[in-house]
């Protein structure tokens, strides 16, 4: 997977409720980040420009497509909400949370585990743009059915130490909730916890 295809910005607002994310937070490391969002392979027009400036974060992210109306009830800009302390808890991860918008209308949420040398990590992405087929599947090994919540799932297992729950909200929006942990069979184990959380939480009307 290319590396350092998403870092994500430290938040600064600090609600209740869930975890408190703070500024200057470690970034998640870039393999998770990839996970998140399509590859983005370099390009070779900005090379020898010295006098170039580098695009903002936002004119850098790939749009919303035009021709997709959002899922109303999958709201990007919340995902962090998702990670809250009851589900931190459960899973036995602790970190401020990470938050940056995502291509093509994404909302990405992570939080790594500082106290483990950044081995643990959970992360929740809402996608109201697009629906399963819409996710990165870069260093996929494995991809089998499973359920979340009595939703049908998709449990997305990777070359390095990743695992994704997807969930079809309709045909045209979804939510992944992906762990990291050294041990694959583990961090499958607390994604599936995770989204265990995640899913129930959202809006019922998301799923309509």
């Amino acid at each position: 997977m290319a590396a350092g295809a998403l870092l994500l910005a430290a938040c600064t607002t600090q609600e209740a409720g869930r975890a408190a994310p703070a500024e200057g937070s470690a970034p998640p490391p870039p393999e998770m980040g990839d996970l998140l969002e399509q590859s983005q392979e370099p390009t070779d027009e900005a090379e020898g420009d010295e006098g170039s400036e580098e695009p903002s974060e936002s004119e850098s992210l790939e749009p919303p497509p035009d021709d997709v109306e959002p899922n109303p009830h999958l709201d990007a800009t919340t995902t962090c909400d998702y990670l809250t302390d009851e589900m931190l808890d459960d899973i036995g991860i602790s970190g401020p949370s990470s938050y940056r918008e995502g291509d093509r209308g994404r909302g990405n949420c992570i939080i790594v585990d500082m106290e483990t040398n950044g081995d643990l990590g959970v992360g929740v992405s809402l996608n109201p743009y697009g629906g399963l087929d819409d996710w990165n599947l870069d260093g996929l090994t494995e991809a089998s059915s499973t359920e979340v919540g009595g939703r049908a799932a998709r449990e997305v297992r990777t070359q390095g130490n990743m695992c994704a729950i997807d969930v079809a909200a309709t045909d045209t929006s979804s939510v992944r909730v992906l762990a990291t942990n050294p041990d694959l069979d583990a961090a499958c184990e607390t994604a599936a916890q995770a989204a265990g959380h995640v899913i129930p939480a959202l809006p019922a009307e998301a799923f309509e």
